[in-house]
């Protein structure tokens, strides 16, 4: 259930970031990177210190997925625009048979 989840949210960032990426708002990476990694610290710490806090662990946990999501998008635009389509679907179909084992 937790994979799935984090699976959804790592898609509805790839879907934001691909929306602001065909809008033109191109400056959002490098934030979206710092956050990326201040929310897997952040992670991180509170799933040792606070082990008991499971919503705030599942919050970081989701917000650290959709965050990736976020980032991984401007490397699916990339490899859309040279025209390296099928390469995308591999690596989807890879990703879906190596979750399934």
């Amino acid at each position: 259930m937790m994979l799935s989840f984090s699976l959804v949210m790592a898609g509805f960032g790839m879907f934001a970031g691909l929306q602001l990426l065909s809008a033109g708002v191109g400056v959002f990476l490098l934030p979206a990177i710092i956050l990326e990694f201040v929310v897997l610290i952040a992670l991180m710490i509170t799933s040792r210190k606070l082990p008991h806090m499971t919503m705030l662990n599942l919050s970081l946990l989701y917000a650290f997925t959709f965050i990736s999501g976020l980032t991984i998008s401007t490397v699916i635009a990339a490899y859309a625009a040279a025209g390296a389509v099928r390469a995308i679907y591999e690596a989807l179909a890879l990703t879906g048979v190596e979750g399934i084992s």
